[in-house]
């Protein structure tokens, strides 16, 4: 679970910058869970997922979402802005989720390795 959150927050960074290879990175980090919980729902023997369509649910969604973006996506946010000003307020947009994930990631980090 921790994870899909690192990866939304660097994600919606990327976003802003370059949405297809947002759109990508998306799908390929999704595609794992998909097939997991496709291999839970028709397998026989218990797997590793419990609620297989859960799995399967959130991860088509993801994924046609991505396929759409990849399809229909012009130039970023950041390629159409012009002046200086409009740079800074998209790179401040950028650099919001991009921090929460990385302090995120270092507070995991030094919660497991954290020596007595």
């Amino acid at each position: 679970m921790f994870l899909s959150f690192l990866l939304a927050g660097y994600l919606s960074a990327l976003n802003l910058l370059a949405p297809r290879n947002a759109a990508s990175i998306a799908g390929i980090t999704v595609l794992p869970f998909l097939i997991a919980g496709l291999l839970g729902l028709i397998s026989e023997t218990p797997t590793f997922v419990r609620q297989p369509m859960n799995l399967i649910f959130r991860s088509a969604i993801v994924l046609g979402i991505s396929v759409f973006v990849l399809y229909r996506c012009g130039a970023s946010l950041w390629s159409r802005q012009k002046g200086w000003v409009g740079k800074i307020i998209v790179g401040g947009f950028v650099l919001l989720p991009a921090l929460w994930a990385t302090s995120a990631l270092f507070s995991v980090a030094m919660w497991v390795f954290h020596r007595e």
